[in-house]
């Protein structure tokens, strides 16, 4: 009867342990599949990318946008996709991502306002459906990263519960970056 009250906190406390680091398991996995949505993602608008950069480059450059800027930056955010030897990004992987896409996007959306505007290009179908599609890949690329984000933000504030940076620190479950 004497060990039945410690015995009982250790059995309470082991409980407690074990459902946090599940609880953790189970949102880290919500982030990495959230992660892998967000690359496929990438991928599908870089596949765009290089359809309209191809079509598109006689009409280009256009001030600061060269195809071969575009080109790079398409390689350089595929490259960053493919090279990653991490399930989820880190910090220096996850800065370098963000400013690749973020000067991507801000040279994409100049190129297709550019050409779209252009008078030989208003009747041309085809640049309406690839704009399209790049358009239809960039919004499905920012919802993909938001829901990354929603799932990191869940995570690490599960992290910062009472006693899971314990349990994290024990477990080695590291606290997560987002895009």
């Amino acid at each position: 009867m004497e060990y039945a009250v410690p015995l009982g906190i250790l059995v309470a406390v082991l409980a407690w342990g074990v459902g946090t680091w599940v609880r953790l398991q189970r949102l880290l996995h919500a982030a990495e599949e959230a992660w892998q949505s967000w690359g496929d993602g990438t991928r599908t608008r870089n596949e765009r990318l290089l359809e309209f950069t191809l079509r598109y480059s006689g009409f280009l450059p256009l001030g600061d946008v060269r195809p071969r800027r575009l080109r790079c930056l398409a390689d350089d955010s595929q490259r960053v996709l493919t090279l990653r030897d991490m399930p989820l990004p880190d910090t220096e992987y996850a800065t370098s991502l963000s400013r690749t896409e973020r000067d991507l996007r801000f040279i994409l959306l100049n190129a297709v306002e550019t050409i779209e505007k252009m008078p030989e290009m208003q009747e041309d179908i085809e640049l309406h459906e690839l704009i399209n599609d790049v358009s239809h890949a960039l919004f499905l690329q920012d919802e993909l990263a938001v829901a990354y984000n929603r799932c990191v933000s869940n995570f690490n504030n599960a992290l910062h519960a009472p006693g899971a940076q314990w349990i994290a620190a024990i477990t080695g479950i590291p606290s997560l970056r987002k895009i």
